[in-house]
């Protein structure tokens, strides 16, 4: 029997939504975190893949328009979540991201978890402006990653 341990603390700041009517190329799901809430996230990752029968839930912040005008496109915020539920898989490949009610299911499986995790260290620099592909049972799904300080150099900006 596995020695149980405790799951990490999730601190920072983490953002999913998606657009009303985005254009083409912005379909899907959008991701903003701070630093500490993607490395956070990537903590959260590897204690899932070393206990495979567990999941856990992060708080999801409220989309703002600084975060939105920080970004932009200059579009209406249509669905966000108040919750990600994520859960480890080794049985499968790949990723899937389900909205269930008032928030989202991640199952991370074991070939898909590198990319995601490429993804979040990237976060966790600054960096932003890139997209990863996932595909499930309903086709393809674009997550969309964004600078985690996108609203923060908004408003520097409003201050000129």
């Amino acid at each position: 029997m596995q020695a149980w341990k405790s799951p990490p603390v999730f601190t920072g700041k983490l953002w999913i939504w998606q657009y009303r009517q985005p254009k083409p190329g912005w379909r899907g799901w959008h991701v903003s975190a701070d630093g500490q809430g993607a490395q956070a996230f990537i903590a959260l990752i590897d204690f899932l893949r070393n206990d495979d029968a567990s999941y856990r839930t992060l708080p999801l912040e409220p989309v703002s328009e600084a975060l939105l005008r920080g970004i932009g496109y200059h579009q209406v915020c249509d669905r966000q979540v108040s919750k990600l539920r994520v859960a480890y898989s080794s049985e499968l490949a790949g990723l899937e991201l389900v909205e269930e009610g008032n928030h989202l299911q991640l199952t991370i499986r074991a070939a898909g978890y590198v990319d995601l995790l490429a993804c979040l260290h990237r976060l966790a620099c600054g960096e932003g402006d890139f997209v990863l592909h996932t595909y499930t049972k309903k086709g393809r799904i674009c997550w969309h990653f964004w600078w985690p300080y996108a609203h923060k150099i908004m408003r520097l900006s409003e201050l000129r």
